[in-house]
């Protein structure tokens, strides 16, 4: 990432693929090739040569992306590690709760509404009279 952001006022060039000037396909192929991973020039192409990421991959890279990352659960989670301070228990808390009452709320509501479908089909399939 910060090979990247290094990258910062190169030039737009339409079709431009190195220090020159780069457009957006182009400064993608650019920095990955300085990784050694070769990428097709055409944006189309490049995200057919990706892969899916499930949400768990996108959860754990969250967790696991190093030192420098400031995204808020990494933070909790190395504070955790090292002792928390009371600020960093107070946040966490209060996520904890939002999401716990979230979960809990989504599933009253799919429950509901699994029983009013189930409802409404024994009624659909009911004689009329």
């Amino acid at each position: 990432m910060s090979l990247a952001l290094s990258l910062r006022g190169t030039p737009y060039r339409n079709g431009g693929s190195d220090l020159a000037g780069f457009d957006c396909s182009g400064f993608v192929q650019y920095v990955f090739s300085l990784y050694g991973v070769a990428l097709p020039r055409i944006v189309r192409d490049q995200y057919h040569a990706g892969r899916k990421v499930s949400l768990d991959d996108v959860v754990l890279s969250a967790f696991l992306s190093g030192p420098g990352a400031t995204t808020m659960p990494l933070v909790i989670f190395s504070r955790a590690r090292l002792g928390l301070n009371p600020s960093v228990n107070a946040v966490a808390t209060i996520i904890i709760t939002f999401v716990a009452v979230g979960v809990v709320v989504a599933s009253y509501l799919l429950a509901r509404s699994e029983r009013r479908r189930t409802l409404d089909a024994a009624l659909a399939e009911r004689p009329a009279g």
